[in-house]
């Protein structure tokens, strides 16, 4: 009896947690960095790091081509970030899904949520799986890239194959994810200052569709 109300009470819990989806890490990188310049790429980089790390709810990662790219202080915050999850028995995956067909790189390692495969042929079924472990859970989604317009962008794609199969909530992209029409504002991160460890982020609404 006690074990089955555990379950009941885990299961609500996790609905009323929102997610964090990171779509294409690895083209915060070099693809960001010839597309917006150096240093407003690092500042994404910044932004979207400290986001992974310090999310208190479940954590999925979408990763595919480039994302042998990523740097080490990036890839620890996001397995800091995947461990906080996991402790909190919330969901906490790291899968492989590229449009490209491209396969994973040497060294490349996944992490299962509940024994599902952490190989997907493409975004858009990888998305729908997640939705599924989701639940009524609703999700915010982040990364590269995403278009304002609609018109294209791996985000845009994954949102609205969450928006499919997420029950009685949606998700919206988030306010940190890279935008193809536009570089991020110059303000948009402070220096920390050396008795400060947090960040001053810029906080534009985020893009929300219910397809």
């Amino acid at each position: 009896m006690f074990l089955k109300r555990h379950r009941e009470m885990t299961k609500l819990h996790n609905d009323r947690v929102s997610a964090l989806v990171l779509v294409s890490p690895g083209s915060l990188f070099g693809s960001a960095e010839f597309s917006l310049g150096r240093g407003a790429a690092r500042d994404s980089q910044a932004l979207i790091g400290y986001e992974v790390e310090s999310h208190e709810g479940h954590l999925i990662v979408i990763d595919g081509f480039l994302s042998d790219e990523i740097s080490d202080d990036f890839e620890e915050k996001i397995e800091r970030g995947l461990v906080q999850a996991q402790r909190a028995g919330l969901v906490a995956s790291r899968i492989w899904a590229c449009d490209s067909g491209a396969e994973p790189f040497d060294g490349w390692k996944g992490l299962s949520h509940g024994g599902a495969p952490v190989e997907f042929p493409d975004q858009m079924i990888a998305a729908q799986c997640v939705g599924s472990w989701l639940g009524s859970s609703g999700a915010r989604v982040t990364g590269a890239w995403a278009t304002h317009d609609d018109t294209g962008g791996c985000v845009n794609l994954v949102r609205d194959a969450l928006n499919r199969t997420l029950l009685r909530s949606h998700a919206t992209i988030c306010w940190s994810a890279l935008f193809s029409e536009e570089n991020l504002p110059e303000d948009n991160i402070e220096e920390l200052s050396e008795d400060s460890d947090q960040l001053s982020f810029w906080k534009p609404p985020c893009v929300s569709s219910r397809r």
